[in-house]
């Protein structure tokens, strides 16, 4: 391998695959900090030292030459290899055990059906999930980090904001059908409601029903009547067998709405006041591990947005 000749031509080499990528200098100075003359010099000082020409410069259009292609594909491939390889020797030092919590719902509702995407990035973190509807005692319990659903109020521990929430109405589309139920939510008044027992800590299970029916202008609607599950997504699975109208989460319905197991027939979700949060220690909050599962999440939660 002429070693000389790919030391010289690097700088060259990384400003050629931008501009190839974007098949323009000037995005490519965008992209580089560059300004458009910059990079058509180092292309042309490139092609000098590498003897043929990389672009066919045609008016108001950049096309790479077959030598252009060529390289192109190469350089890109080794680029690619070079990511794939410097990701796993920086993931190699994120290790360990990781205990969480969540509640049952979110956790496989929302939570376990991304898992893997996260234990693909990180193949040395083992993680031990944990479903309950209490709160961690961090000071007694060997716990890195909490996913609540509520209010941020936990003095002393480090809160992260994870995501918003909004509620709304749903049922099976036959369920619908025969209660006359699209756009029209005072036909609620003869239907099953169907509730999460208690959808945050101290909350009664009627809570988000009246909140929501707060929200609508429906306070002649008795919101403590219907059936009560320890789960949201019982609730939820009982609605898509035609049992009644469960209160639902977005975040934990999002799928049964586009499949059409689950309908909205109104088009009135309502933020909720509760939102969810990423709990831990100060000390726990700093672990490379912790830090990793935490900005993972935030970007799963920005996908979903």
């Amino acid at each position: 391998m002429d070693t000389t000749l790919v030391g010289k031509t690097l700088p060259g080499l990384h400003c050629f695959a931008c501009a190839a990528q974007h098949l323009s200098f000037t995005k490519a100075g965008e992209a580089m900090n560059l300004s458009q003359s910059a990079v058509s010099h180092r292309i042309r000082k490139l092609e000098e030292q590498l003897g043929f020409f990389l672009f066919k410069r045609l008016t108001r259009q950049l096309v790479l030459t077959e030598e252009g292609k060529r390289l192109y594909s190469v350089i890109q491939s080794s680029l690619d290899d070079i990511s794939a390889e410097i990701h796993s020797l920086q993931n190699q030092e994120v290790g360990g055990t990781l205990h969480i919590t969540s509640t049952p719902s979110f956790s496989s509702c929302w939570l376990t059906p991304r898992l893997s995407d996260f234990a693909e990035q990180y193949p040395n973190i083992f993680l031990h999930l944990r479903t309950r509807n209490d709160r961690v005692n961090f000071s007694a319990e060997s716990v890195d980090l909490a996913i609540y659903y509520g209010k941020s109020e936990h003095p002393g521990l480090v809160v992260t904001p994870f995501m918003d929430e909004k509620v709304l109405p749903v049922c099976s589309r036959d369920y619908a059908d025969r209660k006359s139920l699209w756009g029209a939510p005072q036909a609620l008044a003869s239907c099953t409601l169907l509730h999460d027992a208690q959808p945050w800590p101290n909350a009664q299970y009627f809570s988000e029903w009246k909140s929501w029916l707060d929200f609508a202008g429906l306070n002649d609607i008795d919101y403590e009547g219907g059936h009560s599950f320890d789960r949201a997504e019982l609730a939820s699975a009982w609605a898509m067998q035609g049992g009644g109208v469960a209160m639902g989460r977005l975040r934990l319905v999002q799928d049964q709405l586009e499949s059409g197991e689950l309908v909205a027939p109104f088009e009135m979700d309502c933020t909720a006041s509760q939102s969810y949060y990423l709990v831990s220690t100060q000390e726990r909050s700093q672990t490379t591990r912790v830090a990793a599962l935490c900005e993972w999440l935030l970007q799963q939660a920005q996908q979903q947005a």
